[in-house]
């Protein structure tokens, strides 16, 4: 950053109340000592609006030089700064050591006594992050203590396991074999096996293969396939321990599924997978008068109920890449107007053969780092420190230019053989709901008011919460602070499948959570299609269930959070709507994407 710029971004964040400041900052030696010497100047005094400091807190870590990051975790280990600029600071910390190599100078020892505090999980967790970050001496022990310590949670252990994994060599391995141990939970073990993979990529393989023989049908397989498609030659690899040591069929399939979810087509493992599974690995190509066919066969006889249904699958991963009405994945394109802009014709293909129909700001690029990482997605940014992929699983991922190996252009990340999972059937009507979208005056067209798509569902809530609402204390403490949450997404015309949710949770009680963005805070009506057996809370505010409740809430993002009993709802969907009450002139849009 030029000092031209930084002068620049100082008028941006201080405003007025900085003004006095500017010509001082203007006036000093025209080399300044880091890139951004004045901005941290004024951290230091105290003049900044305290709105602002957050902003300038950033700034700092992504373009600061050591000893500019050394005044920042100075402040994160104190208590001069919010908890959660604290726990924002390092966070910023550790990206700065993971995307540019830059370490606070000075004593890294305070570090130990965040280690060495659980009152606040997420800090103790980014705490933790940033230790494995930064290769802290120090704090060995400390997370050693925290990995072997039964009564902290189970991913604090796990995540104190991976940042020692972090550290590399001797650390690392006396970590990962305790973490292999027989005697270990399974999520243990895989997670060894993970860590495993760059340090000791046989050893990884065999470890994998017996893990793998062990999962049942029920069992994802993706946590240990995953650090293999992400370790260049991890694929084959793990294709030829597989050989020796074969899954069971369902367990194969499901592994396959998973390959096709996150865009890749390794031969030797697709191979070996489709075989294991009794799958043909090769689809035959159509010809022009077979699409034409299929298209005209889809018009006819596919059902769009029967189509969104499939879109949904969680093994198809549709959603993973894809939006429809704003909601969804961020990866591929948006298919929300796609039937009314595309013939049928252009669909059948787009499914039989997406890497011709691919389009240029889809392209992906293959990455090969120089630690033998390889990464297939979407370009989302350049810098000239840093590139941004967007993975098929939606993840962000920042590569260092400086770690880049080799980088080479992709296929599209929806792989050919999706179809291989699919009923002839199925694929009419799958074209067809593709084929209906957009359109006008149908259930499929875009969306024209603020409708929660989006929602994020709580996976594991405690038992005592699924038979009686919380009170205040413990929304705002259990609830609200839960990291448990997981994105569901409602149909196109804005209906939540209620049975999708029980399915995934295993109990008739639901929570789920959508965001508002209100840009006018004036009343804003909060309605539901239906209240029987739904709890709702503003941010923490528990709303009467009756009626279209009324808030009245300030700038900014909101969370609208519901406890649903599905068995006593009449119907097993529910819509939820934003609007102005009457008389207002609120706005206010409910937030979308993945």
């Amino acid at each position: 950053m030029s000092r031209l710029m930084v002068v620049a971004a100082l008028g941006l964040l201080c405003g007025p109340a900085c003004g006095p400041r500017m010509a001082e900052v203007s006036t000093q030696a025209a080399e300044p000592p880091s890139a951004v010497g004045p901005l941290l100047t004024l951290l230091k005094k105290g003049t900044l609006p305290a709105e602002r400091v957050p902003s300038v807190a950033k700034m700092v870590c992504e373009r600061g030089n050591p000893h500019d990051l050394a005044y920042v975790f100075q402040q994160a280990v104190s208590e001069t700064w919010p908890a959660e600029l604290r726990r924002n600071a390092l966070r910023w910390l550790r990206e700065a050591a993971e995307t540019r190599k830059v370490v606070p100078a000075g004593d890294l020892a305070p570090l130990v006594t965040l280690l060495s505090d659980d009152r606040d999980p997420q800090q103790l967790r980014d705490a933790i992050a940033l230790a494995g970050a930064w290769k802290a001496p120090t704090a060995v022990a400390p997370l050693q203590k925290l990995a072997a310590r039964t009564q902290l949670s189970a991913d604090l252990r796990m995540a104190a396991q991976e940042a020692l994994i972090a550290y590399g060599g001797d650390v690392a391995r006396a970590t990962i074999d305790r973490m292999l141990a027989p005697d270990q939970p399974r999520e243990v073990r895989l997670r060894g096996v993970a860590g495993l993979v760059p340090l000791d990529p046989p050893r990884a393989a065999e470890a994998a293969a017996l893990l793998l023989s062990e999962l049942g049908p029920t069992d994802s397989p993706a946590p240990l396939l995953d650090p293999f498609l992400n370790q260049r030659g991890g694929a084959d690899r793990l294709a030829a321990a597989l050989e020796k040591r074969p899954p069971a069929a369902d367990v194969a399939l499901l592994s396959l599924r998973h390959l096709y979810a996150v865009g890749r087509s390794d031969p030797a493992l697709e191979g070996l997978l489709s075989r294991l599974a009794g799958i043909h690995a090769e689809l035959p190509r159509l010809t022009p008068e077979e699409i034409l066919e299929l298209a005209e066969r889809a018009e006819k006889e596919g059902d769009p109920v029967r189509g969104e249904l499939v879109f949904r699958r969680a093994d198809l991963a549709c959603l993973r890449c894809h939006s429809v009405s704003q909601a969804g994945g961020q990866v591929g394109p948006d298919l929300s107007p796609v039937g009314a802009s595309s013939p049928v014709d252009y669909l059948v293909k787009s499914l039989y053969e997406p890497d011709a129909q691919k389009k240029e700001a889809f392209l992906t690029r293959i990455v090969l780092t120089l630690d033998g990482r390889q990464f297939t997605g979407i370009v989302e940014n350049r810098t000239d420190e840093k590139l941004t992929l967007k993975l098929a699983d939606g993840r962000r991922i920042d590569i260092p230019l400086a770690d880049i190996d080799v980088e080479s252009e992709g296929k599209s990340l929806m792989p050919e053989g999706l179809v291989k999972f699919m009923t002839r059937q199925e694929v009419l009507d799958l074209v067809k709901f593709l084929s209906m979208l957009g359109k006008p005056g149908t259930p499929y067209a875009i969306r024209q008011t603020q409708r929660m798509q989006r929602w994020r569902l709580w996976l594991q809530p405690p038992e005592h919460l699924l038979v009686s609402i919380p009170n205040d204390e413990l929304f705002g403490d259990v609830v609200l602070r839960s990291d448990a949450w997981e994105p569901v997404y409602a149909r196109v015309d804005g209906s939540l499948p209620l049975a999708e949710l029980t399915t995934r949770t295993g109990a008739p009680v639901v929570y789920v959570s959508g965001e508002v963005d209100v840009t006018v805070p004036e009343k804003v009506l909060i309605a539901v299609d239906n209240w029987a057996g739904v709890q709702a809370w503003f941010d923490g505010d528990l709303l009467a269930g009756e009626g279209e409740p009324v808030v009245e809430p300030t700038a900014g993002r909101h969370r609208i959070t519901l406890r649903i009993d599905t068995a006593q709802r009449p119907t097993d969907v529910l819509r939820l709507e934003v609007r102005a009450a009457p008389g207002s002139k609120a706005q206010a849009s409910v937030v979308d994407g993945a």
